[in-house]
């Protein structure tokens, strides 16, 4: 017999073993692939605080975040909340809204799942999914909505959001978006603070963490503060500062650390107001 000949039979005899492996390695990695296909849409009674559940830790071992999206109504009976129920369980006691994993959505990080939104898989190649990183939960609530607590792994957005006060601990990516509207602003922790078309009268910016000295900035575009008050330790970087009224540096740190109040995008001479 030949030497292609016998070349020939092998490739006959091989090819069907490595098109059945190559399905195999790809019905794994399809099916390692959640579909979020449905939101699950609360109605709420008013919310005047919200929390985030510590899901940190799982959260940033599979390269995930919780966004919480707010925005706001005139009319209380339109306060409603939407998410993907597969990943994510939100409970309502009294005026205190509760965020966090779900179980089922804990057990689906713990076995390695990846995420995706919506997508038709029948035409995505497996090899090239890229995974969701970011779970989206949208909050409609009105103007008794107060305080807002985040931990790390969280982002929080106030969309349209038009409040007469409202406070927010977290050391995560703030930001205020579309017109937004915010009578008195304080803040609490290092969150990286972003203003995009927004307005706020009056911003308290509480530097606190219990890891030493760290920087955070405010920047933005198309904004306006009235007045900004910063104390705690630690620095803010603060960009585009003529979009502020006026600025007061209050330390109120007793550990030596000291506030350090930096502007990097001035050049030329500039007068604070």
């Amino acid at each position: 017999m030949k030497k292609t000949t016998i070349i020939a039979l092998i490739v006959l005899i091989i090819t069907p073993f490595v098109l059945l492996l190559s399905n195999s390695m790809r019905t794994r990695k399809q099916s390692n692939v959640i579909n979020l296909t449905s939101r699950h849409l609360q109605h709420l009674q008013p919310v005047t605080d919200v929390v985030f559940n510590n899901d940190s830790a799982l959260l940033d071992s599979a390269g995930l975040r919780l966004e919480l999206v707010v925005s706001t109504r005139s009319d209380s009976t339109l306060c409603r909340v939407s998410y993907p129920k597969e990943m994510v369980q939100v409970t309502q006691k009294g005026g205190r809204l509760t965020i966090g994993l779900s179980p089922a959505g804990r057990k689906l990080l713990r076995e390695g799942h990846r995420f995706l939104a919506n997508a038709d898989l029948t035409k995505i190649d497996p090899d090239t999914i890229l995974s969701n990183d970011t779970l989206r939960i949208y909050l409609q609530a009105d103007a008794r909505l107060r305080s807002v607590t985040g931990n790390t792994g969280n982002c929080i957005r106030f969309n349209t959001a038009r409040l007469p006060q409202i406070k927010v601990s977290t050391s995560s990516p703030l930001e205020f978006c579309c017109g937004s509207s915010i009578g008195r602003l304080t803040t609490i922790g290092y969150p990286d603070v972003a203003l995009f078309d927004s307005r706020v009268e009056q911003m308290e910016m509480h530097l606190h963490t219990d890891d030493g000295y760290s920087t955070t900035p405010l920047h933005g575009q198309q904004f306006h503060i009235g007045t900004l008050t910063v104390s705690g330790k630690g620095a803010v970087e603060i960009y585009q500062q003529q979009n502020i009224d006026h600025i007061i540096a209050n330390p109120n740190d007793t550990s030596g650390i000291g506030l350090n109040l930096r502007f990097p995008d001035i050049y030329h001479r500039y007068q604070l107001k």
